[in-house]
């Protein structure tokens, strides 16, 4: 008897004994409306690496500035097998189709900026959604 009033109380949301308690494996109901997520892929052309260590050093530098300037995660998707070659994944949640598919261009764009910065050339890149993501 005395373990049940012991779990109970521990159950409390506040420290009054007739206070709402929580039930046990209780979950609050999620929005029905499902949060659109989109990746952008990057691929890179690293001309003036010489060795692993210099790929290695610009792919680095490029996805830890996205990762400061925008919240969004970043990954770097192939194995180093070719010095001069990289593909970098990113990806992002949002709430809205329309801030979502913003972001992504506006990550696009810095990317190839900060890419120019360091020595690098973005060959190709593409936006994959599981929601249409509008124009402009």
């Amino acid at each position: 008897m005395a373990a049940k009033e012991a779990t109970a109380k521990r159950r409390n949301v506040f420290s009054d004994n007739n206070v709402y308690t929580r039930p046990t494996g209780y979950c609050p109901p999620v929005a029905a409306r499902p949060m659109p997520i989109a990746s952008l892929t990057l691929e890179l052309a690293i001309e003036h690496a010489q060795s692993l260590k210099d790929r290695r050093q610009a792919v680095r530098s490029l996805k830890d500035k996205l990762r400061h300037g925008f919240n969004i995660s970043v990954a770097e998707l192939d194995d180093a097998m070719v010095w001069n070659r990289a593909t970098i994944g990113v990806a992002a949640i949002s709430g809205s189709s329309a801030y979502l598919a913003g972001q992504l261009r506006e990550v696009e764009e810095a990317a190839r900026r900060i890419a120019n910065g360091l020595g690098c050339e973005i060959v190709d890149s593409f936006i994959e959604a599981d929601v249409e993501l509008p124009e402009g």
